[in-house]
């Protein structure tokens, strides 16, 4: 009985571990955001509280694979900022599109990991 308990403790830990994206190795602290034709900077987001939901969002969040998918080029390119440092670059959709079951306005382009994650974000315009 102690080897079954044992083994479902350690069965939930490690489904607890892999339900983390892990996106972020440094804090965000500043999101540029510019147009996904030319990469033209259109606006910067620096709200801490903003930046911090959004990056909790998105590290827990329910993915999907588009890898397989035909699926139209997002509205922005976002850069995710520590200091100086480019740490994470994402696709953004102005509107919420689903893929593969799962619904949101952010994904990584190049490896097709889409993002349930459906904040919109506040661009500040320059």
């Amino acid at each position: 009985m102690k080897k079954i308990t044992g083994l479902l403790i350690l069965v939930v830990i490690l489904l607890v571990a892999c339900g983390s994206n892990d996106l972020f190795d440094n804090p965000v602290t500043e999101i540029e955001v510019r147009s996904w034709e030319d990469r033209e900077r259109i606006g910067v987001i620096d709200d801490e509280e903003f930046i911090e939901g959004l990056v909790e969002e998105l590290e827990n969040a329910n993915t999907a694979t588009t890898a397989n998918l035909d699926v139209i080029s997002p509205d922005y390119h976002l850069v995710f900022f520590h200091n100086d440092e480019v740490i994470k670059e994402l696709g953004y959709y102005e509107q919420e599109k689903n893929f593969g079951g799962v619904t949101g306005r952010y994904i990584d382009f190049p490896s097709g990991d889409h993002y349930g994650v459906t904040t919109e974000l506040t661009l500040i315009r320059e």
